[in-house]
């Protein structure tokens, strides 16, 4: 039997839960009748649906209360740091001289990249800090997190997941194209690593923003002696 916090917490019954998540109990469990429920009095898998279902209902709590400052805190972050990675090249093409700030971001980017020249994108003579492949990589990253900020889909998380897997698979593909004779293509590799992060990103990046905000809320409310407040109070 469950610890007695838990059965008060997650009741055994799990009838209030997605029909997915009822499947995925149902199969799990491996004993069926026609009625579709498992047989016998007890239904090992209840406990584990209640702890899914209640985590993803208090998940969808904190992702309709995201505070629009944190969001726009966070777009200002992700644009400040592409900014900062790749402003100075534009510059020095038109013949602004940061040799500083190109060497500053040459040593941040070293332990994070082989920056080798031939496998780099040149901008007017300036090689890039990050070779083709991060290039695309940290845009990606960047860029998808300022635009999970922004744009906010229903289906966000599977949406990223597969473009992810298929940016994946397409660079396997690439990798071994190239292992066989095949001309490395530095766009292709930029265009697969931007495409890879930007799903990573857009698949857990307002999530991450949603978990913290509400655990920032739950921390300043202890903070204050408060009890914590229905799932519908937007605080």
């Amino acid at each position: 039997m469950p610890p007695p916090f838990l059965v008060r917490c997650f009741p055994a019954r799990s009838d209030a839960a997605p029909p997915a998540l009822r499947a995925v109990a149902f199969l799990w469990s491996g004993k069926h009748t026609d009625s579709g429920r498992p047989r016998g009095t007890r239904y090992p898998s209840n406990l584990h649906l209640s702890l899914v279902t209640s985590v993803l209902r208090r998940l969808d709590h904190a992702r309709q209360h995201v505070p629009r400052w944190a969001r726009m805190l966070v777009i200002g972050v992700a644009l400040a740091i592409t900014l900062a990675t790749w402003v100075h090249l534009p510059l020095m093409a038109i013949g602004l001289k940061m040799p500083g700030w190109e060497a500053f971001v040459f040593d941040t980017c070293d332990p994070f990249c082989h920056q080798l020249p031939f496998r780099s994108f040149h901008l007017a003579g300036h090689i890039f800090p990050l070779c083709a492949r991060c290039t695309g990589m940290w845009l990606g990253i960047t860029l998808g997190v300022a635009l999970a900020m922004i744009v906010v889909p229903r289906h966000r998380w599977w949406s990223g997941v597969l473009l992810a897997v298929a940016a994946t698979a397409a660079s396997g593909f690439d990798f071994l194209r190239e292992q066989s004779g095949g001309t490395p293509d530095a766009w292709v590799r930029a265009t697969l690593g931007f495409l890879l992060f930007i799903g990573v990103t857009l698949a857990v990046s307002f999530d991450t923003l949603a978990v913290l905000s509400a655990l920032g809320r739950f921390v300043r409310r202890l903070h204050r002696g408060e009890r914590p407040p229905a799932e519908d109070d937007p605080r």
